[in-house]
C-alpha cells in the first residue's frame, strides 16, 4: 500500500514542513550599488511602507468602528423589536385574562340574579296565596252583600255554598295565573 505524504495525512503539523531553498548551494553575486542611492531608496521605501501601514491601520480602525456601529444599531433594533413583541404579547395575554375573569364574574352575577328572580317569583306566589286566604271571608261577605242587594233576599243560610263557590273560583284563578317561567 502506498502511503500518503505527511502533509496530506496531518495538515495540522505545519512546523515539520520546510520550504526548499533552491539557491542554498549557490553563492549569489551581488553587484555593488551605491550606498547613497540605496539608503535613500530604503528610506523612501520604509517611509512608503510606514505610510501604507498607517493607512491600512486607519482603514482597519474605520472598518472596526463601522462594524461596531452596525452591531450596536442592529442590537438596538433587535431590542426594540423584542420590546414591542413582548409588549404586544403581554397586552394580548392581559386582555385575554381580563376577558376570562370578567366572563367568570358576569356568569356568577347572572346565576345569582336568576336565583334571586326565582326566589322572588316563589315569594310572590306564596304571598298571593296568603292574601287570597286572608280575604276569602271578606270576599264572601262582599259577594253576599251584593247578592242581597241584587236579589233583595237574605242568603245568610246559604253562605257556606257561596264560600265554596268563591274558593273554587279563586283556585281556578290561581291555576290559570300560576308562576310563570322567565
Amino acid at each position: 500500500m502506498k502511503s500518503l505524504p505527511r502533509i496530506v495525512k496531518e495538515p495540522e503539523k505545519k512546523e515539520d514542513v520546510k520550504p526548499y531553498d533552491f539557491f542554498a548551494g549557490f553563492k549569489l553575486i551581488e553587484e555593488p550599488k551605491e550606498e547613497d542611492e540605496d539608503s535613500e531608496g530604503d528610506a523612501e521605501e520604509d517611509e512608503e511602507n510606514a505610510v501604507s501601514v498607517e493607512e491600512i491601520l486607519e482603514e482597519a480602525r474605520a472598518q472596526a468602528r463601522q462594524i461596531i456601529n452596525d452591531a450596536r444599531s442592529q442590537a438596538e433594533y433587535l431590542r426594540d423589536q423584542g420590546y414591542r413583541e413582548g409588549q404586544e404579547t403581554g397586552r394580548q395575554d392581559g386582555t385575554r385574562e381580563a376577558y376570562d375573569e370578567q366572563r367568570r364574574l358576569l356568569d356568577a352575577e347572572i346565576q345569582e340574579l336568576q336565583n334571586n328572580i326565582s326566589e322572588v317569583i316563589q315569594s310572590v306566589s306564596v304571598e298571593k296565596e296568603k292574601l287570597l286566604e286572608q280575604y276569602v271571608d271578606d270576599l264572601k261577605r262582599i259577594s253576599l252583600t251584593v247578592a242581597e242587594k241584587v236579589i233583595q233576599t237574605s242568603l245568610q243560610s246559604s253562605g257556606d255554598i257561596v264560600k265554596r263557590m268563591i274558593l273554587a273560583a279563586t283556585d281556578k284563578i290561581t291555576k290559570n295565573s300560576g308562576p310563570r317561567s322567565i
